[in-house]
């Protein structure tokens, strides 16, 4: 009788084993086949994006766009920092202000991201005919959409030299905890 209770037990938790390795791979193949469902609706515009080209006449308006951020950006960031030189009385804020990442590079992203839109506006007038056109006008759009961003950390930093003392003191006391160490 004991050996019948052993081999019952035995057969209940083999059972429960490979009901539950069943189960398991069963929900995985069914979740990766909704999840290969999922992907072919995406198909369609992922071969749209693979085929899409950008223009030639958007590198003007990228440029143009570009040229303007520098025009209110540069004066801007040279109208702050002798603001906040003036009401501290005090270089440090103007040099930590100016070796903030953004302060230091947008410029030359814009730049960059210029030269390349105008250079491949100049060659290219309306219908792409080299092959690296695409990847140099792939490049320039992320390069407006970096931009783009960076632009608008910038604006946001502007804002907390202008407003925020405790901004500009916990910068200061960070950087004098950094130089003790």
């Amino acid at each position: 009788m004991a050996n019948k209770v052993k081999k019952y037990l035995l057969f209940i938790i083999l059972s429960f084993f490979v009901g539950l390795f069943v189960g398991y791979y069963s929900t995985i193949f069914l979740l990766r086949a909704q999840i290969l469902d999922a992907l072919n609706a995406f198909k369609p515009l992922a071969s749209e994006l693979l085929n899409f080209t950008p223009r030639p006449n958007f590198l003007s308006d990228v440029a143009a766009f570009e040229a303007i951020v520098i025009s209110i950006a540069i004066p801007l960031s040279f109208e702050i920092i002798a603001r906040i030189s003036e009401r501290y009385q005090s270089d440090v804020l103007t040099k930590r202000f100016g070796q903030e990442w953004v302060v230091r590079w947008l410029p030359l992203f814009l730049i960059g991201n210029i030269v390349v839109a105008i250079t491949l506006r100049f060659f290219v007038k309306d219908v792409p005919v080299i092959s690296l056109w695409k990847p140099l006008a792939w490049l320039t759009l992320i390069g407006f959409l970096f931009v783009s961003c960076a632009l608008l950390k910038f604006f946001i930093l502007l804002k907390k030299y202008m407003t925020e003392i405790e901004f500009i003191l916990n910068r200061l006391f960070d950087e004098a905890e950094k130089s003790l160490k």
